[in-house]
């Protein structure tokens, strides 16, 4: 076997032995379980991205913030869909640095574990939820994020159609 048919063998049953199962799976949360999922997801977004904000001395967002379900893996062959929710602040009062401090003072702060630092983005982690912010320029892109949760093809085709957004209803700053 080359090396090349032991890596793909290797990644293929890491993917069977943790569970995400493809499109012709019949297994995976029930449609009730990533409606709760998305639901925590927009709640937590919804006390999350204010604060983040407001730690920001953001002055503007581009909208109230929208979430979604994406696919997880590479079609035609998904191993579930992850839950996304999305806010733009495209003005705030401080600088990149102070901004990342802030939004790293304030994860800290609510026990979130900083994962990642790379120049303009941090991303952090809590339970089994993401959180990224990536800051330039003079505003901010968050993202909160369910991890790829594992469903079935057909709930993925319905959970994933480019039409279905949530809007988050955040209020910008004043």
């Amino acid at each position: 076997m080359t090396r090349w048919a032991r890596i793909v063998a290797g990644v293929v049953t890491l993917g069977v032995l943790s569970g995400c199962g493809g499109p012709g799976d019949d297994g995976g949360v029930s449609r009730e379980q990533a409606s709760q999922r998305s639901e925590e997801i927009r709640t937590e977004a919804a006390d999350l991205f204010p604060k983040l904000a407001t730690s920001m001395s953001a002055v503007s967002f581009t909208g109230s913030g929208t979430a979604r379900w994406k696919i997880c893996g590479m079609p035609p062959s998904p191993n579930g869909a992850e839950y996304v929710a999305e806010l733009t602040v495209d003005q705030a009062n401080t600088g990149v640095s102070e901004r990342l401090a802030a939004v790293k003072e304030l994860l800290d702060g609510q026990g979130w574990t900083l994962d990642e630092e790379t120049s303009g983005t941090v991303t952090s982690s809590k339970q089994d939820t993401t959180l990224t912010a990536r800051v330039a320029g003079g505003g901010a892109y968050l993202t909160l994020s369910s991890g790829c949760v594992d469903l079935s093809g057909d709930l993925i085709d319905e959970l994933t159609d480019p039409g279905r957004r949530d809007d988050l209803g955040l209020t910008p700053p004043s």
